[in-house]
C-alpha cells in the first residue's frame, strides 16, 4: 500500500462541496485533516493521531461528534461519560489522542468515511473491488486485519462483523481474493494475515487464518511450504505443523484407498512421502535439541528441518540444515556471528536428497555431551524409524 500522503495534505482537498476534489479524492467527506485554521472550521471535535512506530509522525482530524456517535466508543464517551472517567479530559478538550501503528493511520480516512456514511449503499465485500479501494490500500489480505483492529478499537459493530466474515471467508476460499498482487501465492498471503493477526491480538481470526495456512502447507510443493514456515509468527509454526500432517494423513489415506494393485500403491506413497521427510534427534545433552525434526525448506539449496522449542527461557526455532558440502549443523539461526551452534557433523557421508545421518558427530559451541543420534522418520508410520 503507498505511503504517499500527498493526496491528502492540503486540507482544502477535504471539502466535500468541492465536487471536483471530490471525484479526485473519492475518501474525502466533510471531515477535514490539517492544522490550519480553516481546518477546524464547523467541526466540534478533534482527532491526534500519533504513530507507535514514530512519535514525529502525527496526523489531526477535524470532525464531529454527530458522525462520531456511529461508534461505541464515542458514543459510551459522549453520552455516559461517568463509564468511562479515565477518558474525562478527553470529554473536556473534545481532542482525543490516539496512539496507531503506521499501516493503521493509512487507514484511519477509511474509518472516517464510514463513520459519516459514505458507504452505506455498498457491501464491505464489493467496496474492496473498488479500482479506488485498491489503489489507496491493496488487495484485502494486506489491510483486513488493521481495518478490523481498528474497527474493534472503535466500537463499529456491523464493520467489525462484515470484516470477521470477510477474512473467515477468504481464508476457506482464497480463489474470492481480488486483484492479488503479482508474485504472491495463497500461501504468501495467508502467512501474512496470520502474521497481521497476531500482530493486533485478533485471535479468533489466528485460529481461522492458521487452519488457512495448515490447509494449504498440506496441499503444496516444498517451495510453497518453506515460504509459509518462514513467514508466519514462530509460535504458530508447531501448529500448523501438526494440522498440516492431519490433513496430509487424511489426503494419504484417501489417495492408498483408491489403488488396488500393490505395485502401483508401492510407487503412489513412495512418490507421496518424498518430500515429508522428518528427522528424531535423541540423547543429546542439551535436552531442548531433541525431538522430531519437520522438513522447512532449503538451507544452502539442501533440505533444512525444524522444531520449535525453549532454550535459556525463550522460544527459539531449532534447525537441522546443511552448513557446508561437508558438514550438517543443528543450530538456532539467527546472524552469522550470533548462530547458536549446538551440534554438528564431521562430515558428509551421502550427497542425496535427502540429509542423510552420519555416526560421528561433535559437540558444537553451546552443545554438551554426550552429542545427539539422528534418524530418519517416518510421519505416516507411528514409531517406524530407519537409520541413515
Amino acid at each position: 500500500m503507498s505511503n504517499d500522503d500527498d493526496n491528502m495534505e492540503d486540507s482544502d482537498d477535504h471539502d466535500i462541496e468541492d465536487s471536483d476534489d471530490h471525484d479526485r479524492y473519492p475518501y474525502s467527506t466533510i471531515w477535514r485533516r490539517g492544522n490550519d485554521k480553516e481546518d477546524r472550521l464547523f467541526c466540534d471535535w478533534t482527532i491526534i493521531l500519533t504513530s507507535s512506530e514514530s512519535e514525529e509522525k502525527m496526523e489531526t482530524y477535524h470532525v464531529h461528534e454527530g458522525h462520531l456517535i456511529n461508534s461505541k466508543y464515542f458514543e459510551t464517551l459522549l453520552t455516559m461519560p461517568l463509564i468511562m472517567p479515565d477518558r474525562l479530559r478527553e470529554l473536556e478538550e473534545k481532542t482525543s489522542r490516539i496512539f496507531v501503528c503506521d499501516r493503521k493511520m493509512e487507514l484511519f480516512p477509511f474509518i472516517l468515511d464510514y463513520l459519516y456514511g459514505v458507504f452505506n449503499d455498498v457491501e464491505l465485500a464489493e467496496l474492496s473491488k473498488r479500482d479506488d479501494i485498491i489503489e489507496r490500500f491493496g488487495h484485502q489480505g494486506e489491510y483486513y486485519l488493521a481495518l478490523l483492529s481498528l474497527a474493534r478499537y472503535f466500537g463499529i459493530e456491523k464493520l467489525i462483523a462484515d470484516t470477521e466474515m470477510l477474512i473467515t471467508t477468504l481464508a476457506g476460499n482464497a480463489r474470492t481474493f481480488q486483484n492479488m498482487p503479482a508474485g504472491q501465492g495463497k500461501g504468501e498471503i495467508y502467512s501474512y494475515m496470520l502474521s497481521e493477526a497476531t500482530a493486533y491480538s485478533e485471535d479468533g481470526m489466528a485460529k481461522v487464518l492458521i487452519q488457512a495456512c495448515a490447509r494449504k502447507h498440506a496441499s503444496s510443493n516444498t517451495y510453497v511450504r518453506s515460504m509459509i514456515m518462514k513467514s508466519i509468527p514462530l509460535n504458530t509454526k508447531v501448529k500448523i505443523q501438526e494440522l498440516s500432517f492431519d490433513y496430509l494423513q487424511k489426503k494419504y489415506d484417501k489417495i492408498i484407498s483408491t489403488v488396488n494393485d500393490d505395485k502401483n500403491s508401492d510407487e503412489l506413497v513412495k512418490e507421496y512421502k518424498r518430500t515429508w521427510g522428518c528427522m528424531r534427534v535423541a540423547g543429546a545433552g542439551v535436552e531442548a535439541v531433541n525431538g522430531i525434526y519437520n522438513y522447512t525448506g532449503y538451507f544452502n539449496d539442501r533440505p533444512m528441518f525444524s522444531k520449535c522449542g525453549t532454550w535459556n527461557g525463550r522460544n527459539e526455532m531449532f534447525s537441522l540444515y546443511y552448513w557446508s558440502d561437508k558438514h550438517i549443523c543443528i543450530s538456532i539461526l539467527k546472524d552469522i556471528e550470533d548462530d547458536v551452534d549446538f551440534y554438528a557433523t564431521e562430515e558428509e557421508t551421502n550427497k542425496g536428497e535427502d540429509i542423510t545421518v552420519n555416526t560421528v558427530w561433535f559437540v558444537g559451541t553451546f552443545g554438551i555431551e554426550p552429542a545427539p543420534t539422528v534418524r530418519k522418520y517416518d510421519i505416516f508410520s507411528e514409531g517406524n524409524e530407519s537409520s541413515g
